[in-house]
């Protein structure tokens, strides 16, 4: 062990002296990032066991239902959690398949010349592994983990390629949607409030800015001005769309941000929670209707991947650093990918650290915050203080986003509520 101290010591004096000032730049930010997160592990946030229980009662009730009409479906009991039984019932109906995870078997959904029968049972096998694992996984392994009435999770500062935090042990940042599964998370005592402070569209202001888009920031600089609603009125026409048009260019403006193909936002457009009954090739329309509107970022996303694809690495502001070491015929998709994520997703998350950092100093006494979630911040207080929490959160959210640029404003939006699921 004293060797063990001793080296690392050494090494420690060794790196210091290398670094550079934007690298002690980073360090510090980090260490300090490293300690804020420390006072929200252990701060934790309540958990409603009751509740939690009567979910669970829920989700099992759902679940035996399926099993239910999985049997009727099939003509036999079929347990659905076997592949082996799925898969011995697939080839009798003339389906050889390799494997049945979702990917092999969602395309034969929509695939001409699949029976009905075949149908119904993808879709009930899909909702019944979507039922457990919300069951599993947001219900019971939460309860696995309540400690004094809370659940505590951990943060990494390096637990992702994009730059962003990690959290785990459980995994509060990547929580599904579903209302009821947010509403196990209350308050610590019936006086306070749970308070949600977020970036609005935190990533498209930072690809607007790095690609210094003109006609995105012209939207993003009037908070009178929807983003989504100005790109439907200039693609559709004013007054000629309706929420799944908007729910389309939602999808398109991120999926084309980060380089995803028109097939896979189609396909994720059609499936739940989307629902939206959209075509490949009209994806593919809106696609490049949205590309001549941004012609800025579509330059920049072309100077990303030439960058790359040299040989040089993408730096952030915050000194976050991404290397390519190899690119392959078969992996050069997945990493030109991870480039055009890379810069926007860390550095939002990095403005939202900022005001984390500067947040816990100012909010001492005041407020507890709970939890960070990417681009947003959630806080406990008094119910008396909410105002001047809000107050004190959003200005000091705004600035983190002004220390990075001012070409563009970082709005914050704020909600809140009694239960996470009220935010």
């Amino acid at each position: 062990n004293s060797k063990d101290v001793s080296v690392t010591r050494d090494l420690w004096d060794f790196f210091n002296e290398r670094m550079n000032a934007r690298e002690q730049q980073q360090h510090d930010f980090l260490v300090q990032a490293s300690n804020i997160l420390v006072n929200l592990e252990m701060a934790g946030i309540t958990f409603d066991l009751e509740y939690s229980k009567e979910l669970q009662e829920v989700f099992e009730k759902e679940l035996y239902q399926l099993e239910i009409e999985i049997s009727n479906t099939t003509g036999r009991n079929i347990n659905p959690r076997s592949p082996q039984q799925i898969s011995r019932w697939f080839s009798e109906q003339g389906l050889i398949l390799k494997s049945t995870d979702k990917d092999t078997i969602e395309p034969l959904h929509e695939r001409p010349g699949t029976s009905a029968v075949v149908r119904k049972f993808i879709e009930q096998l899909l909702l019944h592994r979507r039922r457990a694992k919300l069951c599993g996984t947001y219900v019971k392994g939460f309860q696995k983990r309540i400690y004094k009435g809370k659940v505590f999770t951990t943060y990494t500062l390096h637990g992702t390629t994009s730059g962003r935090l990690a959290s785990r042990n459980p995994n509060m940042q990547n929580i599904v949607r579903d209302k009821r599964i947010k509403h196990q998370f209350t308050v610590e005592n019936e006086n306070n409030i749970l308070i949600q402070l977020d970036y609005k569209q935190a990533e498209g202001r930072v690809i607007t800015t790095l690609a210094q888009d003109e006609y995105l920031a012209e939207i993003f600089r009037d908070p009178t001005r929807d983003i989504f609603d100005e790109l439907c009125n200039d693609i559709y026409g004013e007054g000629n769309w309706v929420k799944e048009n908007r729910v389309s260019m939602k999808s398109i403006f991120y999926g084309n941000a980060y380089g995803r193909g028109v097939n896979a936002i189609a396909l994720a457009l059609q499936q739940p929670p989307n629902n939206v009954d959209i075509t490949v090739e009209e994806t593919r329309d809106l696609m490049h209707k949205f590309n001549a509107q941004i012609s800025s970022v579509v330059t920049w996303q072309a100077s990303v991947k030439q960058r790359v694809l040299t040989g040089e690495d993408l730096t952030t502001p915050f000194g976050r650093k991404r290397s390519f070491w190899l690119i392959t015929d078969q992996n050069r998709s997945d990493v030109l990918n991870e480039a055009l994520s890379f810069l926007p997703q860390s550095i939002a998350s990095d403005i939202c650290l900022t005001a984390l950092i500067q947040l816990q100093q100012r909010l001492h006494g005041l407020a507890t915050i709970r939890l960070t979630v990417h681009d947003a911040l959630i806080l406990e207080c008094k119910e008396s203080d909410k105002d001047e929490v809000i107050s004190i959160a959003r200005t000091e959210m705004e600035k983190a986003g002004r220390m990075f640029t001012d070409y563009v404003p970082f709005v914050v939006d704020s909600s809140f509520g009694k239960r996470w699921s009220d935010l």
